[in-house]
This record gives C-alpha cells, sequence and structure tokens, in this order.
C-alpha cells in the first residue's frame, strides 16, 4: 500500500472510531458542578439566628439591676434570624459555673417574635419554675466569695410546640428545649 493509501486508511479508520465509538456500553454522565441534588437553600434559611440585649452585652458583666442585689428585673431580649420552618420560640437563663442553675425559661414564642419584653409577654407564652423555686426571673446572686460566675442566656428555635406548662421545672424545660431545638444562640456575660 503507498503512504497515500497507509495515510486514507488511517483517516477513515480514525474517523470510524470517533464517529462510531459507541460499543454498546453506556457512558456515564460528567459530573455534575454542584454537590447536593437537595433543593438550594433560600436566603432565610441560610441566616444563623442570633440573640442581644439592650441591658447585657456579650462578655460584659451583668448590670446591678438585673441581679439579686438590684431591682431583680429581667432583661429585654432581640432574637434575629430564626428559621424560617421554626414553629415555638423560646429562651432560657442558664448559670454555667453552678451546675446548669436555672435562672430563667420561656417557652410558647409565636415564630415570629423578635422582641422579648419581659414586662408583656404574648398571651401564649408559658414561664417556668427556676431552680430557686420562683416562677419567672430569678436574677443572677452568685454566692459572695465566689468569682464571678458566667451566666449563659439561649434562645431557641423549635420545630413544633414545645409543651413546657407554666410552672414546669426549669431544669426539665431546658432538657426539653435542648433536645427539640433546630437552632440555637446565646449570650453570655458574668455576674458576681
Amino acid at each position: 500500500m503507498s503512504t497515500r493509501g497507509l495515510l486514507v486508511a488511517l483517516a477513515l479508520a480514525t474517523s470510524g472510531v470517533a464517529a462510531c465509538g459507541d460499543d454498546g456500553r453506556a457512558l456515564a454522565p460528567a459530573p455534575s458542578t454542584t454537590t447536593s441534588t437537595a433543593p438550594a437553600a433560600t436566603t432565610s434559611e441560610l441566616t444563623t439566628m442570633r440573640l442581644a440585649s439592650v441591658e447585657i452585652a456579650e462578655g460584659a458583666t451583668i448590670d446591678p439591676r438585673l441581679t439579686c442585689d438590684g431591682a431583680n428585673e429581667p432583661p429585654r431580649l432581640v432574637i434575629t434570624g430564626a428559621p424560617p420552618s421554626a414553629a415555638e420560640l423560646a429562651v432560657a437563663m442558664v448559670d454555667l459555673d453552678a451546675e446548669g442553675y436555672v435562672h430563667w425559661v420561656v417557652s410558647g414564642l409565636p415564630a415570629g417574635t423578635d422582641v422579648i419584653d419581659p414586662a408583656s409577654l404574648p398571651d401564649a407564652a408559658t414561664v417556668a419554675r427556676a431552680s430557686s423555686g420562683v416562677i419567672g426571673w430569678d436574677g443572677p446572686c452568685p454566692p459572695p466569695d465566689d468569682p464571678p460566675h458566667r451566666y449563659e442566656l439561649r434562645a431557641y428555635a423549635l420545630p413544633e410546640p414545645s409543651g413546657i406548662v407554666a410552672g414546669e421545672d426549669g431544669t426539665e424545660a431546658v432538657a426539653t428545649l435542648e433536645a427539640l431545638a433546630i437552632e440555637r444562640a446565646t449570650l453570655t456575660a458574668t455576674y458576681r
């Protein structure tokens, strides 16, 4: 075969392979550029819940008027970024340095609540019993010889109503909230 004939045969063979590259096996699809087959989350679902207060700043000392040394007033709280799937919001305050001593639990807050004013809680809200036996806010009051205690305010987003009833034991109420929460935000401050 001449060189020209060899080149023509090679060209035909190459084009035949390119055109008829089907040997009966299915080719795998090209890899996808997405990492999930789940629907993309909306912007509101990507937000992170936050908890803030005018009276209590993250890492700061709690104002004495919120404690047993003052008027023992509960703080006003602001919750932002609660997930749209939340059915209920709740808040609690726990002393991290006193084996989880519960100072406050409020549940049954409507999912759209963004400001919690303890002086005017919504009708659906329920208030549990603090570790001291007080129903409602029991402000920080660590022993005078202790170093500063850390107090954690918590906001919970729940996928369903918590079922917590008024006057329920605060420790049990917090355990229920921890078990049900789909999202949680905290604010920690100290008091001595």
